[in-house]
């Protein structure tokens, strides 16, 4: 009977982040049948670290910054972190801009053909289109030279290199939600950048081999762009899906590169967009398919994936606001493997919002409701004690706190779960 003890049981996650400060503040909080039974505590800035959880020590805990990620092998990242401050939206789009740039030279008028042609749709509901159809067939001088001068300009420096690092490391999400520092080490830094330059090293070693194999299509219809799609040049010379990977005059085995595209059509009100990736031009592939209207500030749709155990999202999402999961107000329903489990995201009592997840499967057949509350301007009481500084600690000295905290934890386990009744129906009785 999970239920029982599930009732006004809750965890609660408290955040306050400052960016211009580089400071954050947190609580986790857990409460079992109405009653608060652990917490944990943390606030960092530039200068200090303090941890405390009340229910397991009297004392408040702290170190400073620098000295925490000395400790832990990592130096101060407040310089690369203001380095991805001053990655501004502009720079990033004049960057975007600059590869885009790249790829337009590589035109010319003897690889880029303008067509008539139909397009109809991957979804259920738009009708056949007459289409004008731009097609790019890049000749194997043309793909060299394109990734001879990508090369030249993805490197540390550009703007884009070092975002896409930056995220690799974790910093972009730290410094949304206020974390200081940004924090990693010498060493990961050099591995994450030693994996994104092997990556892309390959990738155009990979365009290099199989660019003049592939066929880009546009397809559009006036100004409207519908659809993008990138294909093996086997399959667009309508020669069977076996032959991509067949022999070539030279002995070696080519690969099978399949079709991938991304539709979009919107007709009044109606929006229609798909991803799919396909092994030849007959194959289901996989993907996902969305489709959605909108009526004022009402959005009503659905989105399912293709190929594979389906999996459907149909939604109704009610103005701009959100929660903060930045989940729309609405009601959705997701449907996977036969079992459908709908959630409702709405505003609270006070001002607050409510995420509501219904029947979720537990063991025993039985099933449970979960509320995830969420609340801006959150209000949190820093735990007052006598503050230890760990700044000076050595090994031992962690060793031992770590030992103290987890007899603590034990002893608060037994205690609650007595408590609570929790004990005798463990053992088989009640109390």
């Amino acid at each position: 009977a999970y239920n029982k003890y599930l009732k006004d049981s809750s965890l609660v996650f408290q955040l306050k982040a400052d960016q211009k400060k580089n400071e954050s503040e947190s609580n986790l909080a857990l409460n079992l049948k109405g009653s608060n039974v652990l917490n944990f505590y943390t606030k960092a800035n530039k200068d200090v670290v303090k941890l405390a959880s009340p229910e397991l020590s009297e004392k408040v805990y702290s170190i400073k910054t620098d000295a925490l990620l000395k400790k832990l092998g990592m130096e101060d990242g407040n310089a690369k972190k203001k380095e991805l401050e001053n990655l501004t939206r502009k720079e990033l789009l004049q960057s975007l801009d600059a590869y885009f740039s790249l790829v337009k030279a590589t035109t010319t008028k003897d690889n880029l053909t303008t067509s008539k042609g139909k397009l109809t749709f991957t979804g259920f509901q738009a009708k056949e289109q007459e289409v004008t159809i731009y097609s790019f067939r890049p000749s194997k001088e043309d793909v060299e030279a394109f990734t001879s001068k990508l090369k030249d300009k993805f490197k540390e420096g550009d703007p884009l290199y070092d975002y896409l690092l930056q995220v690799q490391l974790g910093n972009v999400a730290g410094s949304q939600l206020g974390m200081p520092g940004g924090s990693v080490s010498s060493s990961a830094k050099e591995e994450a950048k030693k994996e994104m330059d092997e990556s892309f090293q390959k990738f155009c070693e990979d365009l290099n081999r199989t660019g003049t194999k592939l066929e880009w299509n546009v397809y559009a219809k006036g100004d409207q762009l519908l659809k993008i799609e990138i294909k093996g040049r086997e399959q667009a010379q309508n020669t069977a899906a076996q032959e991509s990977s067949s022999t070539e005059a030279d002995g070696k085995t080519t690969d099978a590169l399949g079709v991938y595209s991304y539709e979009y059509w919107k007709e009044g009100d109606q929006v229609q967009e798909a991803l799919t990736m396909k092994d030849s031009a007959d194959a289901e592939g996989s993907g996902f398919v969305n489709e959605y209207s909108t009526s004022g500030d009402q959005t009503k749709g659905e989105f399912h994936t293709i190929g594979g155990e389906r999996l459907t999202l149909s939604y109704e999402m009610k103005g701009d606001t959100k929660h903060p999961l930045m989940i729309p107000y609405g009601t959705y329903q997701i449907t996977y493997e036969g079992k459908t489990t709908p959630i409702e995201v709405t505003k609270g009592e006070k001002g607050d919002t409510n995420l509501v997840i219904k029947d979720l499967d537990l063991t025993g057949g039985e099933t449970a409701t979960v509320t995830l509350n969420g609340a801006k301007g959150t209000n949190i009481k820093a735990p007052t004690g006598e503050e230890v500084d760990m700044t000076n600690w050595d090994d031992a000295q962690y060793t031992n706190l770590a030992n103290e905290l987890s007899l603590s934890a034990q002893k608060l386990a037994l205690q609650t779960m007595q408590e609570l009744g929790l004990m005798g129906n463990m053992l088989g009785g009640s109390y």
